[in-house]
């Protein structure tokens, strides 16, 4: 167990605040935000004091420093904000608090290929069958690729000296 030092001192119970019918304009204070957090994100092998100084230090920096986490008024969070700046600290989680409409938007990167995208694997088998075939075609491309590779310096030599007849 770690020692606190003498300037540390230990946090005031706050509960987590109920959110029932509450809108993203609504506003909690600071302690709630610490306690809901800290409820939500805390790690198994963390003690309830443990999670709650480390979101506090994390609403600290992103609230004082960084500015990605406002306040409308001293120690006052709007719900709507809180709900867009844990989405950011910990992409993939979802935490049930009302959001601006806006941040409601689902919004994917845009994704282009030339080629096929294969499914995903429903078992371990299936899985394990792709990843055979990847391998016998990656060794077939590679073949490929060796037997093209005296072309292929033929044709850069070819290129090269094209280039060389160009420039005189």
């Amino acid at each position: 167990m770690k020692k606190r030092s003498k300037s540390a001192r230990p946090f005031r119970r706050t509960s987590v605040p109920d959110l029932a019918g509450k809108g993203a304009t609504d506003t909690i204070q600071r302690a709630e935000l610490v306690a809901l957090v800290a409820t939500l994100t805390r790690k198994q092998e963390e003690t309830v004091a443990d999670a709650h100084h480390r979101i506090s230090s994390m609403v600290d920096y992103h609230g004082r420093r960084t500015g990605t986490l406002a306040s409308t008024e001293e120690g006052r969070f709007q719900l709507g904000d809180v709900a867009s700046w844990l989405a950011r600290q910990f992409p993939g989680h979802q935490f049930g608090l009302p959001r601006h409409p806006a941040d409601n938007e689902l919004t994917l990167p845009l994704l282009t290929t030339d080629g096929f995208i294969r499914p995903s694997a429903r078992s371990l088998d299936e899985a394990d069958s792709i990843i055979h075939s990847l391998a016998r075609d990656k060794n077939l491309l590679e073949a490929e690729v060796e037997d093209l590779k005296p072309d292929a310096m033929k044709w850069r030599a070819w290129n090269a000296k094209k280039r060389t007849r160009a420039t005189r």
